[in-house]
């Protein structure tokens, strides 16, 4: 048996293709993604495309987190045992000593925003 392509199918497959790709070229996109941030019981925000280092005042000091390539990281900290240097890159870090809560927001999926209850509060 004989597979016949036609024009219109080659058509058909390329737009499916096309779109494939548009659309999970959007969806991965961290365009309206920002960095949330809770220090020492105050909230700050930054953008997620502006790559650099900053710094958060905390219970016990100043924290340095950097944002590089859509993600995140604790570069230094007053903590004593900087078990959040040691975690690395991620979405969501945390420095607990210090009160310290940094996480990747994206504003299209805002349903994975983290809940604090008391204890960690």
């Amino acid at each position: 048996m004989k597979i016949k392509i036609l024009p219109f199918d080659v058509i058909l497959i390329l737009t499916i293709l096309l779109a494939s790709l548009f659309l999970m070229k959007n969806y991965g996109e961290k365009n309206n993604a920002k960095v949330s941030v809770l220090a020492n019981g105050k909230r700050f925000e930054y953008s997620l495309q502006n790559d650099g280092i900053f710094n958060v005042q905390g219970a016990l000091g100043k924290t340095s987190f950097e944002i590089n390539n859509n993600k995140i990281r604790i570069i230094d900290s007053p903590c004593p045992n900087k078990t959040c240097i040691a975690n690395g890159w991620s979405n969501f870090v945390v420095c607990l000593p210090n009160k310290v809560f940094i996480q990747i927001e994206n504003s299209i999926n805002n349903h994975n925003e983290v809940q604090f209850d008391a204890i960690s509060d």
